[in-house]
């Protein structure tokens, strides 16, 4: 009887095979989540402008039909592309219009490279710090950019950010208030 020393190859192939499947699925995550890492939060948004220590008045935009490019503007005018942090087609921003209701912003398109572009997202800086009060949603979550605080809080629902939008605007004038008198 014969006694088999070596692999067919068929069996080789197999195996080769096999091990390129599960490199490839272990590389594609590790590629995942090295992008994931290096992806700025939408918290992120005050302190990295404010980081860039630009004192000037200048307006953070996220533009494109899929709201994948980033832009710092000074005095309208292009200055340097930034991250997009996570923005997306999805996203929606909301602010109080004249009759005290919550309702969505639709920004105005911007011209970038001679081109109009698409609007998703605004924030305006004025020596550093933001002024404008809005409410953002985005991948399911929603923010509060705080212009009082200089700060983002979120939540999980447009109802508890809308709460939290106008028990702000309550505790800011019971402040207001107390140094009136």
């Amino acid at each position: 009887m014969r006694v088999k020393k070596a692999f067919s190859l068929i069996e080789i192939i197999v195996v080769i095979i096999i091990v390129g499947v599960l490199f490839s699925l272990i590389f594609n995550n590790y590629i995942d989540r090295q992008k994931d890492s290096k992806l700025l939060k939408i918290n992120d948004i005050p302190n990295y402008v404010s980081n860039l220590s630009i004192r000037e008045d200048t307006t953070f935009y996220v533009y494109g039909k899929k709201c994948d490019n980033g832009a710092l503007f000074l005095n309208e005018k292009f200055y340097m592309k930034l991250p997009t942090f996570g923005f997306n087609q999805d996203s929606r921003t909301y602010n109080r219009d004249k009759n005290n209701q919550i309702k969505k912003i639709y920004f105005q398109e911007i011209r970038v490279a001679k081109k109009r572009r698409k609007v998703c997202f605004k924030l305006e800086f004025e020596g550093g710090r933001f002024f404008d009060k809005l409410i953002v949603s985005l991948l399911g979550k929603y923010y509060i950019f705080s212009p009082f605080y200089q700060k983002v809080e979120s939540f999980n629902s447009l109802e508890e950010a809308k709460k939290a939008y106008r028990l702000e605007d309550l505790q800011l004038t019971n402040i207001d208030g107390y140094y009136s008198e």
